[in-house]
């Protein structure tokens, strides 16, 4: 795989414009569909692995189950043998993460609305039994839609994908700050995982940001539960 893939075609049909981060094994790139105005997200993850193709397949059947205006619109697929990679088509969200969002001052009804789309889109997902696995607040956006924030959820099995490519079985995955202890102890994940997390992942949001710094570096949550006290009291 090249150093970037800007100002190529990739499938075919997307046209890379520009890189908007790495991570690990895999690179996100800003798109444009050929003979459109559309735009997209596209992950690319570099493998070598012959079967790449039909196993994501399989971890993309999942992700065209989620239909929901608070879930990122996942839109298509490939694999580029030229460049040793397979990738995935999101849709792209022009927004901020919902920290910096929360940060830049905003009360707390907009906030308690973000909240219940999130739950919204949550629900949704477990109500066809597929459970995220990572939900933080950098797996969160919010954009501007008619002038009213909505939020999107990101990397619905994103994160499940990546390690079926790279280790052909599917490992555990998530972030030790929001996971549910039995996800810590690699004992399983269930919605109720899911429902562990957003509920650190609410609480770190209303905290205050040195606050959350302290909760960083002790991953004590009995931090954040004093914080959010304190904060909702002033309303």
């Amino acid at each position: 795989m090249s150093d970037s893939l800007v100002g190529e075609i990739i499938g075919g049909k997307y046209d890379v414009i520009t890189e908007l981060g790495k991570g690990g094994s895999s690179i996100f790139y800003l798109a444009k569909k050929l003979n459109s105005n559309e735009r997209y997200a596209i992950k690319t993850l570099s493998t070598d692995e012959e079967n790449a193709i039909k196993l994501l397949e399989r971890e993309t059947d999942t992700l065209k189950r989620l239909n929901h205006p608070h879930i990122v619109k996942f839109i298509d697929y490939g694999h580029e043998k030229r460049h040793k990679l397979v990738y995935l088509v999101l849709e792209y969200l022009d927004g901020k993460d919902i920290k910096s969002y929360f940060d830049g001052g905003i009360d707390l009804k907009t906030k308690l609305s973000l909240f219940l789309q999130i739950l919204d889109g949550i629900s949704h997902a477990h109500g066809k039994n597929i459970v995220h696995r990572d939900i933080k607040p950098d797996n969160i956006k919010v954009i501007d839609i008619d002038e009213e924030p909505e939020a999107k959820i990101l990397d619905f099995g994103i994160a499940i994908i990546t390690t079926t490519l790279l280790t052909n079985t599917i490992r555990s995955y998530h972030t030790p700050l929001f996971s549910a202890p039995e996800q810590i102890n690699l004992e399983g994940v269930s919605r109720d995982s899911d429902v562990y997390s957003l509920g650190m992942t609410f609480l770190y949001l209303l905290s205050t940001p040195s606050e959350r710094i302290r909760f960083q570096n002790e991953r004590d949550k009995t931090i954040l539960y004093e914080s959010v006290e304190e904060v909702l009291n002033d309303y």
